[in-house]
Formats: structure tokens, C-alpha cells, sequence
């Protein structure tokens, strides 16, 4: 497992990117990239009950509900 310093890096490298990107949807996404490596650097001290319910939170909050499929 790498260190949380190297994750940190990362998430700083994307953040950078998208300081730079000329489409909003580039920006968008190094921006998204930037948070999930900054997740990663919170997760590393924590224990594997603990990571499997970040992980799930961020799945989660990822993730809009649009209710049940009724065949609309």
C-alpha cells in the first residue's frame, strides 16, 4: 500500500490538471480524480472494516437514486 503523502501528491497533480483544462468536462473530471485520490489518503490508516465503509460511502454518494424503474 502506498502512503498517504504519495496519495496527497496525486490529488494535488490533479487538481493542477484542472487548473489547466479548457473543457469544463476535463476540469470536471481531474477534479473528480483529484477527490478520490485524497479519499485514498484518508483510508490509508484506517482499518479494513473502516475502508470498506468508505468505499461504500463513496459509491454512494457518487450515485443519485431515481427510484424504482416502473416502466415510465
Amino acid at each position: 500500500m502506498k502512503s498517504a503523502h504519495e496519495y496527497l501528491r496525486k490529488a494535488e497533480e490533479c487538481r493542477q490538471r484542472a487548473n489547466h483544462a479548457v473543457h469544463p468536462d476535463d476540469k470536471a473530471g481531474w477534479l473528480q480524480a483529484a477527490q478520490d485520490w485524497h479519499n485514498l489518503a484518508q483510508c490509508v490508516g484506517q482499518s479494513a472494516e473502516e475502508r470498506g465503509l468508505a468505499a461504500a460511502m463513496s459509491v454512494v454518494q457518487r450515485t443519485q437514486w431515481k427510484g424504482p424503474d416502473v416502466g415510465h
